[in-house]
């Protein structure tokens, strides 16, 4: 496997990101390192000593997965790669949905479960979760600037994979990055998930 600069993976809820980061343990054994910072006010006291570790002489991490906004990038060397896994919006929205309703340890569960989808899109807790969650931890979890996500699609990340094109995602990061032979099963699917054309299309249409 070749020699690769610092490669962190921007993961998405609900991206397919748990089979994913399965897939990149596979090929970075001791290589990984995970963190979660979804607020950016946390950043300066979080990031600068994460940063210290895994870039200090001797480290092994060559990846970091986390739910993280590209703010991370302002913390990091600037040889930094990037990747990430984007979903067509309104299957994000309903796959959130489902998932927290069956996850009695989620944080918005009990809140959810008794939900309908078109309750979940409307609730003012709740919506943030489906305003345009890809825009904004492409661009800065304080705003949501379509601009400044693709600036950044374009300026640093290494692959942006789809999740409708999942094997073949994989097959371009794969190549990039000299993988190994991958082996993978899908993690954290909703079983027996309604497909979005099973709603009615007027709540489908408020989720776009």
């Amino acid at each position: 496997m070749n020699e690769t600069k610092l490669i962190v993976y921007i993961h998405i809820p609900k991206t397919a990101g748990t089979t994913l980061r399965e897939i990149i343990k596979q090929q970075y054994p001791e290589g990984v390192a995970s963190l979660e910072v979804m607020d950016p006010a946390a950043f300066p006291a979080q990031l600068p000593p994460f940063v210290d570790q895994i870039t200090s002489p001797g480290s092994k991490i060559k990846w970091v997965n986390g739910h993280l906004s590209m703010e991370v990038k302002d913390y990091l060397p600037k040889s930094t790669k990037y990747v990430t896994m984007l979903r067509k919006p309104t299957e994000q929205v309903i796959s959130h949905y489902h998932y927290i309703r069956r996850q009695p340890g989620h944080p918005l569960h009990k809140l959810v479960h008794p939900m309908t989808l078109s309750e979940f899109i409307e609730h003012p807790i709740t919506h943030w979760n489906i305003c345009n969650p890809q825009t904004r931890q492409l661009s800065r979890m304080r705003k949501t600037d379509l601009r400044e996500a693709r600036s950044n699609l374009n300026r640093y990340f290494a692959v942006t994979g789809i999740v409708e094109r999942f094997k073949e995602s994989v097959f371009l990061m794969k190549k990039s990055f000299s993988w190994g032979r991958v082996h993978f099963k899908n993690y954290n699917v909703t079983p027996s998930r309604p497909a979005a054309d099973s709603y009615p299309s007027e709540v489908i249409s408020r989720i776009q």
